[in-house]
């Protein structure tokens, strides 16, 4: 059983812009133009004159660091490149336009020096502005959610209620997830019950609690080749998502169970060449292990059922080899490595399985055994042009069904005679009785009194319903050889006639109630 999914007090948060991956150390130049700039502060810049439009302002970020911005001031005059004379942290700035062809740079730290940019024309300043501003906005709010980290671990609500607002009316893309710090970064052995349409096994996989079931995805497609497509994981009694961890499931010590369901590759709209690039791409991806362990049989649960209880399983294919040396095995070192780590599957794999006795559903193409009459999985009929081959010996459990529904479809006989006795014996003793009483409430039609199970009529003719009273009212004013059922409503009335015994009945019942 896995531990409850919840969070620590004590975890710790991660807030981050979400974000296309990048790769590191790679500085990308946004814009540039060229300036001629006015210093004054304190300390002293290495600038031309005022008039000198040799200098170049250049912005730039690292799309591995999120929300770094540069902003350098280049010197290209005389010489075959730029010169760097100055550069300036977008967070660590103010920037303002004064004019339509000036701009001012400010630090925000004391000493507070103040730089002038002159454009050569409005277009390019607005051009350059536009960019800036942009820039700023997105390096403000990086450091807008550090501040909210920050807030989030020092339990200050206050702060974090006022930076969580200021990036909500940004309406920034966030990604909110616990640090990887919380977790211990030991490797744990997780119990991975496979299992696909017909068949089931347990595997061992090595993996880190703060690794995100995308991550054990492609860990599993590159170990045993199911491809990501084909992969459903269940975490107690979750359906995963790929940005989650697995320790916010629970799994956070050895010998936790997690479950994977195989789809088929029809339904995954899967294709062998597709599978076969994918691995491909995964192989060189992916760095290559010193060696890959085979995965250890699991003990039998001493609750859950057995190893001899689960169907034979005999779709696992090899680790994926990640050595340049090493090509892909043939299929009697597949059956030879399987047989090694599931003794007990040796005589299914040694049976021929070139060719699967039994009928593939129309519905979810499950292969269902011969002897079936409907799918196993959604219930759907057998189709009627199948016929059970010649020959076909059930196995135990077939047979076992087969004797199962026998004994059903016999109680369920037993059961519909037994009910028809009843029928016919409660038919008996009504058809002995000159009234039939009411058996349940209902209201006369009449009088509209309520009328409790018992306390009226039942008229055999038509099944209306009347107080005995009434009933007595109609046949002393009735004046026609024959007294007729008397509902009435606004769109029908009653063409029945009440029987002999029923009028007598009711006048003897009425007369005697009345010499009482």
């Amino acid at each position: 059983m896995l531990p409850d999914a919840n969070w620590d007090e004590s975890d710790r948060i991660t807030v981050s812009l979400q974000r296309p991956d990048a790769t590191n150390g790679c500085h990308t130049v946004l814009m540039s133009v060229r300036v001629s700039v006015c210093h004054s502060g304190i300390r002293p810049l290495c600038l031309p004159g005022a008039g000198d439009e040799s200098l170049r302002l250049q912005l730039s970020m690292d799309p591995g660091k999120s929300g770094e911005f540069r902003l350098s001031l280049q010197d290209s005059n005389g010489t075959g490149r730029s010169v760097s004379i100055a550069e300036f942290d977008l967070r660590a700035v103010n920037y303002e336009v004064k004019s339509p062809k000036c701009h001012e740079l400010r630090l925000a730290a004391p000493p507070h020096d103040r730089i002038s940019f002159n454009f050569r024309c409005e277009q390019e300043a607005q051009e350059w502005a536009t960019v800036v501003m942009s820039s700023l906005r997105e390096a403000h709010r990086e450091e807008t959610c550090t501040e909210l980290t920050k807030a989030i671990e020092a339990g200050d609500m206050h702060a974090a209620s006022v930076f969580a607002a200021t990036l909500a009316r940004q309406h920034v893309a966030l990604k909110i997830q616990p640090s990887v710090r919380n977790y211990d970064d030991t490797e744990i052995n997780l119990a991975v019950v496979v299992e696909d349409s017909s068949s089931s096994c347990c595997v061992t996989v090595k993996v880190f609690p703060h690794m995100t079931t995308a991550a054990l995805r492609q860990q599993m497609f590159l170990e045993y080749g199911f491809h990501p497509w084909v992969q459903r994981w269940v975490i107690g009694q979750c359906l995963c998502t790929d940005h989650r961890s697995l320790a916010s499931y629970g799994v956070r010590q050895d010998g936790d169970t997690v479950f994977l369901y195989l789809l088929s590759a029809r339904y995954a709209r899967l294709t062998r060449q597709l599978l076969q690039q994918d691995q491909e791409s995964a192989l060189l991806l992916s760095p290559p292990p010193p060696s890959l362990p085979a995965p250890p049989l699991l003990p039998p649960s001493i609750n859950g059922p057995s190893s001899q209880d689960r169907m034979p399983y005999s779709t696992l294919p090899p680790r994926l080899s990640t050595s340049s040396n090493t090509e892909r095995g043939s299929i009697n070192e597949i059956r030879d490595l399987i047989n090694l780590e599931m003794p007990q599957l040796g005589e299914a794999l040694s049976s021929n399985r070139t060719s699967t006795q039994g009928w593939s559903c129309p519905s979810c193409t499950y292969i269902n055994k011969p002897t079936r009459p409907g799918c196993e999985i959604c219930s759907t009929n057998r189709p009627e042009s199948y016929i059970v081959p010649g020959g076909y010996r059930p196995d135990a459990l077939e047979l076992r069904r087969i004797q199962q529904e026998k004994e059903a479809v016999r109680q369920y006989q037993q059961a519909k005679e037994e009910e028809h006795r009843e029928n016919f014996a409660r038919l008996v003793m009504m058809d002995g009785q000159d009234l039939v009483p009411n058996p349940e409430a209902v209201d006369c039609r009449i009088c509209y009194l309520d009328l409790q199970p018992g306390e009226g009529v039942l008229l055999r003719e038509c099944l209306h319903c009347f107080c005995r009273e009434c009933l007595c009212s109609v046949i002393m004013l009735c004046e026609e050889p024959e007294v007729a059922c008397p509902y009435r409503d606004d769109t029908y009335a009653c063409a029945c006639t009440l029987q002999e015994r029923e009028i007598k009945a009711v006048s003897c019942t009425n007369r005697h109630l009345r010499e009482k």
